[in-house]
């Protein structure tokens, strides 16, 4: 967790601030370069229009909740999500499943009609301990390094394309809504 390793950074360089203000410390330098730095990967601008306004999203992230919810804002991202899991708000980070099944019981839904897609092997690990399809976003990984999940993907842009796909598709049988 954070904690430890922030602490077993203050214990190995000797270092005199406990390790929560360290925490907060790495929080306000990371803002600022948020602030001058931050770019969405391909496709991410339009999030919206990428899933309709039919389809209920959860974000589940290891980032804690002050960045997740400065980043959100930034982008005008917050009215997106129905639920958002952080790293404040489970007890067991990914790999586990806790964050992924805190976001099923927030939004009351069941593994069985949600889909997880992650840019990460330790995030795949989580969705999947859930119960949950997994897409790969070979965004910040090689496309190897996410081969266990159940599809891999290039980035949101091939995700857009996929999921518009399978709504054409939906409604080509006469069936409503989006795929899950």
């Amino acid at each position: 967790s954070e904690q430890e390793t922030f602490s077993t950074l203050a214990a190995r360089f000797d270092l005199k601030l406990p390790p929560e203000v360290l925490i907060q410390e790495k929080e306000i330098i990371l803002l600022e370069l948020l602030k001058r730095e931050m770019k969405v990967f391909p496709g991410a601008e339009n999030l919206s229009e990428t899933f309709g306004l039919s389809a209920r999203l959860a974000l589940v992230t290891s980032t804690r909740r002050l960045l997740t919810e400065w980043m959100l804002r930034h982008l005008g991202w917050a009215k997106h999500f129905e639920v958002i899991v952080t790293a404040d708000d489970v007890a067991k980070h990914k790999p586990s499943p806790d964050p992924y099944l805190t976001a099923l019981e927030g939004m009351h839904v069941s593994a069985n009609f949600a889909l997880a897609v992650e840019d990460s092997p330790r995030g795949i690990e989580s969705a999947q301990a859930a119960g949950l399809l997994t897409v790969a976003l070979a965004q910040s990984f090689p496309p190897e390094k996410l081969s266990r999940a159940d599809i891999v993907l290039p980035d949101l842009s091939a995700f857009a394309v996929m999921w518009d796909k399978a709504r054409s598709k939906r409604f080509a049988n006469g069936l409503k809504g989006n795929p899950l």
